[in-house]
């Protein structure tokens, strides 16, 4: 089955509607159960750690993440390139932005951040084992409007939907308390870092959620820097709306991806992933 996602244009990268990888997943559940938890991502040219959730399965099946979202970030590398990953999980992008400027050979630096205790672990392990850790700082901290400790949803069953426990109520997930353990987390806003970072050139941030209060906690970042800013944004959530606004306020317009990596207007039919939003400032 692996072989076959791996050979399959048709399959190796999801439609509009997000199906396929919940298709895999079913798949995988009744026919497989477990995958390796050591495998290759990015063209079999980064080694990749990662297991405990739809992510890492469609990894391993498929030996890419988010190809569409990733082919425009690789676009945009350049000498010096800073970069920070919000909500890494196992380190996706983190290793494949460090990846590409090695093998350029250009300067550059990202700064990783991951709250959960696990998958900060699987994060450095996959930093250490490709020999990217002069390209990365890594957090064990999430990103907020704060900096301190901030309650946090774990998710027992999958540990890519970890999130702040006050945005709960506005993702609609109030009758699923059942799966999440609650957890004291450290985090961090990013305009602490306002004079001790040279520039940033790209802010990606995937944090079921809490995207707007990663972006609350750098309007000085932002509005000094004007980088470009990759943010999950689901429709229906009511996070979203407050992710738009905010945007907005920060003089930026909002962009999507189609499946080649290119920009594209949010109401073209060559949208690929509709929550994938590529803020450009203005």
């Amino acid at each position: 089955m692996r072989w076959y996602y791996h050979q399959s244009p048709l399959l190796r990268h999801d439609s509009k509607l997000y199906t396929r990888p919940y298709i895999l997943d079913t798949l995988h559940s009744l026919l497989v159960v477990e995958h390796p938890i050591d495998f290759n991502i990015y063209q079999n040219q980064i080694k990749f750690r990662s297991y405990g959730g739809l992510l890492s399965t469609h990894a391993y099946y498929v030996g890419e993440v988010e190809y569409h979202l990733v082919q425009y970030v690789v676009s945009k590398l350049k000498p010096n390139f800073i970069m920070f990953d919000i909500g890494a999980h196992h380190g996706t992008y983190t290793l494949i932005v460090a990846y590409e400027l090695k093998k350029r050979g250009w300067k550059g630096l990202i700064h990783s951040f991951e709250p959960d205790p696990f998958n900060f672990s699987l994060l450095q392990y996959n930093v250490e084992q490709n020999q990217l850790t002069d390209y990365v700082v890594l957090h064990n901290k999430g990103v907020s409007n704060l900096t301190g400790k901030e309650s946090f949803l774990v998710n027992t069953k999958e540990n890519s939907d970890n999130m702040i426990g006050s945005t709960k109520t506005l993702l609609n997930q109030e009758n699923q308390s059942e799966i999440y353990k609650q957890q004291e987390l450290e985090v961090i806003k990013l305009d602490d870092f306002v004079g001790e970072i040279s520039h940033v050139d790209m802010i990606k941030i995937d944090i079921q959620g809490g995207e707007y209060l990663a972006l609350e906690g750098a309007k000085q970042l932002i509005e000094q820097n004007k980088p470009i800013c990759l943010v999950e944004a689901v429709q229906g959530w009511a996070t979203t709306l407050k992710v738009e606004n905010i945007l907005g306020d920060y003089n930026y317009s909002i962009k999507a991806v189609d499946t080649k990596g290119m920009l594209c207007e949010r109401d073209s039919s060559d949208v690929f992933i509709s929550w994938d939003w590529v803020a450009i400032p203005k």
